[in-house]
């Protein structure tokens, strides 16, 4: 009975809550009764606010008024001392100027500038120098074949008189082209019609054959570059003249290049149509 009445405090201290495990020699604390502690929540940080500056305080500096005093002009005083100039003899004077003097006519011929010639002008001088031979794409027939100065008149400055009305002469690296086509074909064109008598007149080969160079027919050389000069340029050079050397040069190395003289006399009549002298008047 005493035992009994020993073990019911004992089972009612094991149920009790909150009783201690006796087998676990550490004490825990009682955690129903605890709460969880809200969670943190960190604030967002400030900016800092910048201050305006303070502006420095700018202390004005009295001005005095300056007041210019009037000088009086001052006389002028040269530099250098003054030299006294005697007066010289005195002579007889007209009082009417004289009249300018007027040069002749040549003069100003041979002075004024050289004039480039325009499209109609250059194709008309080819033709008449040619005899009868113009710039074409065919054999170079003046009345059937399509003269390419025409065609070409618009590249070369002519003026159509809707966008442009005067005619751009200057002497530009488009028309040095067009004018070196122009003469290789019609040069070849004239070689060809003499050497096969088909030309109505000569114009090659005036004072030399076909075959005549420097060394075998000098005089006659000569004699046809001063010839083909005075028709092309209308320049008369006697054929002792020292400006026939460079023509003769040119005719002698081309040949000699070539091992041909046609192609000698062909290769001056195209320096002769390029020069200057030619499309310039």
């Amino acid at each position: 009975m005493m035992r009994r009445l020993l073990l019911i405090p004992c089972l009612a201290f094991l149920w009790a809550p909150g009783c201690a495990d006796f087998g676990d020699t550490n004490t825990r604390p009682y955690e129903a009764n605890q709460q969880e502690a809200p969670p943190t929540v960190e604030a967002p940080a400030e900016e800092p606010v910048e201050e305006p500056e303070e502006e420095p305080e700018t202390t004005e500096i009295p001005t005095e008024e300056v007041i210019f005093e009037e000088l009086p002009p001052q006389p002028y005083l040269p530099d250098t001392d003054v030299i006294e100039i005697a007066l010289g003899v005195l002579v007889d004077g007209a009082l009417l100027p004289i009249d300018p003097v007027v040069e002749p006519p040549e003069s100003e011929v041979l002075n004024r500038p050289r004039r480039r010639m325009d499209i109609d002008q250059l194709d008309a001088a080819i033709e008449r120098v040619s005899g009868g031979i113009c710039w074409t794409d065919g054999t170079g027939d003046c009345e059937n074949d399509d003269r390419l100065f025409v065609e070409l008149a618009s590249s070369l400055g002519k003026p159509d008189y809707r966008t442009s009305t005067q005619e751009d002469l200057s002497p530009s690296a488009l028309f040095q082209k067009f004018l070196g086509d122009a003469s290789r074909f019609v040069c070849n064109q004239i070689m060809v019609r003499e050497l096969n008598g088909e030309a109505p007149e000569s114009i090659l080969f005036q004072h030399a054959s076909p075959t005549d160079t420097v060394e075998s027919n000098p005089q006659g050389v000569d004699e046809n570059l001063s010839a083909l000069i005075l028709r092309f340029h209308g320049r008369q050079i006697p054929v002792d003249s020292t400006r026939l050397e460079l023509w003769r040069w040119l005719f002698q190395t081309s040949s000699y290049v070539a091992n041909d003289p046609t192609l000698g006399w062909r290769n001056v009549c195209v320096a002769l149509f390029s020069h200057p002298d030619f499309f310039t008047y």
